[in-house]
């Protein structure tokens, strides 16, 4: 085998172990100071934007140090925009400040010219124009600069529009308005703490939110955990959020051909700016200040969800790799919180849409039946057999492509008939089939209700599971899915969190139960 290839192996290997263990040394690894890079989702890929600070600063990064260019104000805020500008000339002179060039512009204005101001670095000002014809361009002291036909257009109440280019083709905006102390940036109904950076593509800019990853945290987790939960439930999730952050911008980038590090969506994490903030967000993220979740010295991907419905689950089972941190676990403290039984009924024509949109036609549906089920109890395949032909769908496909809350469920077909007796077991060891309307069960007050067939399903509190069993019939040329928890199943179950945090178990405990063989650092 030659040396290159043996090399390109070699690389593959290792990019292979990178992702599934992180590289991130547990002895040289610090958050502090740490900014993140958050792609704003109603921002990207658009024309053109509104901010509605009344004072904004402008800056440029030259040598990979950000430096101030200007500090402007405007009463009704400013406008942001992609024009498509060509033929534009520009003054050979340049001026160092805005003040420097004003005189100039009136003088153009005069001759009912319209300048716009043109920013070319940090401290170099020069004034653009339509295009002259050649002769009077020359005589006016301007020269073509076709190649600025993609500049960034800033305009602003009572003052002339700013064109970035050059060096400053992709500004960096901060401000000194904010709240209590803190500068934030009122884009759109939202206010953002850092910085924004713009870019453009073609006609389209992108708008990038530059933040430290503390002040991140903040706004995520409030999104991902109710805020009103236990104090130590919160702070376990500000650390796989921590986790979650640093491992898709240290060890494995997320989106590697873009901009940004996340975006504010569930692809990512949930984040929607400093209006999201709670107290008691920001206490769990600063007791859990520069903490992240390790394994074996790397840091992991701590994935978190709502709900197991009593046992999470093995990656393998979910995605493709094993992870040894990622190992189903009994998750009876999913109790405290547990998702109500959940039912979704679907019609085979509404299955066969569902498989049509991702190109897949199987004919008119006659039968769908789980092939597989994990020891955690979630369907590991869903055959869907039609005229046609049939078709698999595998782990997380069949809960994407059907719009289910889990995989943790039963299936009740067209043929089944609700169940009327059932086989009770005495305390003496004894069984007896009694019919459903003789079975009453016990609330904690002490009074007895009746099991209600009616749509319901019975949930059993297992050793180290829980089972739900549907009490309802089927409907004609439909498919009943019912069951318990929701999301993946891989990971730190939230609810269980929290019923852990209930019982009085700190955060790293938590965390530890969830993802096996780990250290909080």
């Amino acid at each position: 085998m030659d040396r290159k290839r043996w090399m390109m192996m070699v690389g593959v290997v290792l990019l292979a172990v990178l992702l599934l263990w992180g590289s991130v040394s547990a002895r040289a690894y610090s958050t502090e100071g740490k900014t993140i890079r958050i792609g704003l989702g109603a921002y990207d890929g658009i024309r053109e934007f509104r901010l509605g600070n009344t004072r904004l600063v402008a800056g440029a990064k030259e040598g990979g140090v950000l430096r101030e260019v200007l500090d402007v104000e405007s009463p009704s805020g400013f406008r942001i925009s992609a024009p498509v500008q060509e033929d534009r000339v520009l003054s050979q002179v340049s001026y160092p400040n805005l003040a420097a060039l004003e005189a100039e512009c009136a003088a153009l204005e005069e001759l009912g010219l319209v300048p716009q101001v043109f920013l070319e670095s940090a401290g170099t000002f020069r004034i653009r124009l339509e295009t002259l014809p050649g002769e009077e361009a020359a005589d006016y002291g301007f020269e073509p600069f076709p190649e600025l036909a993609e500049g960034i257009l800033l305009e602003r109440e009572g003052g002339r529009p700013l064109v970035f280019g050059g060096a400053v083709l992709e500004p960096v905006f901060w401000t000194l308005d904010g709240e209590g102390g803190v500068p934030l940036l009122q884009l759109g109904n939202r206010k953002y703490r850092g910085t924004l950076e713009v870019l453009r593509s073609g006609a389209n800019l992108t708008v990038v939110n530059v933040l430290d990853l503390e002040e991140y945290l903040y706004s995520v987790l409030p999104s991902e955990m109710p805020a009103s939960w236990p104090l130590e439930a919160l702070k376990a999730q500000a650390v796989a959020a921590r986790n979650y952050a640093v491992y898709y911008t240290e060890v494995a980038r997320k989106y590697p051909t873009r901009p940004f590090d996340l975006d504010d969506s569930t692809t990512s994490q949930v984040y929607l700016g400093y209006g999201n903030e709670h107290p008691n967000a920001r206490r769990a993220v600063d007791e859990t200040m520069n903490k992240l979740l390790y394994y074996e010295n790397a840091v992991i991907i701590a994935n978190y969800f709502s709900s197991s419905g009593g046992h999470t689950e093995h990656s393998e089972n979910v995605w493709s790799a094993s992870v040894p941190y990622l190992r189903g676990v009994p998750d009876l403290y999913d109790l405290y919180t547990l998702r109500n039984p959940w039912t979704v009924t679907l019609t085979y024509g509404q299955i066969r849409e569902a498989l049509a949109k991702r190109d897949v036609d199987v004919g008119a549906v006659l039968d769908v039946q789980v092939d597989g089920v994990s020891d955690a109890g979630r369907a590991m395949q869903l055959k869907v057999i039609g005229e046609k032909d049939s078709h698999i769908l595998s782990k997380e496909t069949m809960r994407i492509w059907l719009g289910l809350d889990s995989r943790k469920f039963t299936i009740v077909k067209p043929e089944d008939e609700p169940r009327s007796h059932y086989a009770v077991v005495r305390g003496n060891g004894e069984t007896q089939i009694v019919a459903q309307a003789d079975i009453h069960i016990q609330r904690a007050s002490g009074s007895p209700v009746p099991l209600d067939g009616d749509r319901g399903q019975l949930v059993v509190v297992g050793a180290t599971n829980i089972r739900n069993y549907p009490l309802m019939e089927g409907g004609a040329e439909t498919v009943t899915f019912a069951g318990l928890g929701y999301g993946h199943g891989v990971g730190l179950s939230q609810s269980g969190a929290r019923g852990m945090a209930l019982e009085g178990h700190p955060y790293d405990e938590i965390l530890a139960y969830y993802f096996t063989g780990t250290q909080v650092r």
